[in-house]
């Protein structure tokens, strides 16, 4: 708050654009928004002025763009009031933060283990700050989720850059082993000041946990059956094929070990000539185990 002649000013950035001015002068409070580029817009609509002696005020913003304001009015009274203020951008996402664009991969979308970069557009030029941006995987039953990565913005390794095609999109590694356990959950947090406005190096918000969520896909395991089986295949009619499909999921549950309720078939073949003869390919999914005293799905396929 700075003083100027009797009065005293805050001035609170809105998340949906503009400001709100509080103008305090002797036991009154005014509350004026502004827009971005700081001239006046409109009065709150809120009581003008606000008695501050009698109401002994307390306010603080939402994420939603409100302002709300506590009244002690005779210490064992309190009321609560709420005013929506302008949304200067119009614009609103899951993610809770208007000036967020876009991300890459999308919210809840599939990642796999070979996914290396992670995408982060903003409204504005952005330059990188010193928060961080961490990603998590969820772990149920625990008290607390597991970290698998987390670096500052600005930091010596590198491990994020601006993309310099529009400066306003992060560029962010992601670590070999981060998204490495399948039919996993992971969400991403972004710290606010992760990075700031180029042009005025104003602190932007983040992402909070539990909002940027993103999952890992069941493995998928292939068969290449022999020239001699792939002619067999290739004769069978559909529901044979079928028949064989289902069968080749029992008893490769024996093979890798699994319980065969963790394998599905694919149903559908692909024709392979790399190896200068006609072979059939055979997909199936392999799903994770919810058993605690079983090998987790990465270690069976390793095995």
């Amino acid at each position: 708050m700075k003083n100027a002649s009797g009065y005293g000013f805050n001035i609170k950035p809105l998340l949906f654009g503009g400001y709100l001015m509080m103008v305090y002068k002797d036991d009154f409070i005014y509350g004026y928004i502004l827009d971005e580029n700081g001239d006046f817009y409109a009065n709150w609509s809120l009581p003008q002025p606000l008695n501050n002696t009698m109401f002994k005020l307390s306010s603080t913003m939402l994420g939603n763009n409100s302002i709300v304001i506590v009244e002690n009015q005779n210490n064992s009274t309190w009321k609560v009031t709420s005013d929506n203020l302008f949304k200067f951008t119009g614009k609103d996402n899951e993610f809770n933060n208007p000036i967020i664009t876009s991300t890459k991969p999308t919210l809840g979308s599939q990642v796999k283990e070979s996914t290396k970069q992670l995408r982060l557009s903003f409204t504005y030029p952005v330059v990188l700050s010193s928060s961080n941006i961490s990603i998590y995987q969820k772990t149920i039953g625990a008290d607390n989720d597991l970290l698998r990565q987390r670096f500052q913005g600005v930091s010596s390794n590198q491990l994020c850059h601006i993309d310099s095609n529009d400066n306003k999109s992060v560029i962010i590694q992601v670590f070999p082993s981060t998204f490495n356990e399948p039919n996993g959950l992971y969400y991403v947090v972004v710290e606010n000041n992760f990075v700031k406005r180029s042009d005025s190096n104003e602190a932007l918000l983040g992402i909070d946990k539990n909002l940027w969520i993103l999952v890992n896909g069941q493995i998928t395991g292939i068969i290449r059956l022999t020239p001699d089986g792939s002619s067999y295949y290739l004769s069978l009619s559909p529901v044979d094929q079928q028949k064989f499909n289902k069968q080749m999921t029992i008893d490769l549950s024996y093979v890798i070990p699994v319980k065969d309720n963790r394998l599905t078939p694919i149903n559908g073949f692909e024709k392979d000539t790399s190896t200068g003869t006609l072979q059939i390919l055979l997909s199936f999914n392999i799903k994770d185990t919810s058993d605690l005293s079983k090998k987790k799905l990465s270690h069976d396929y390793c095995t």
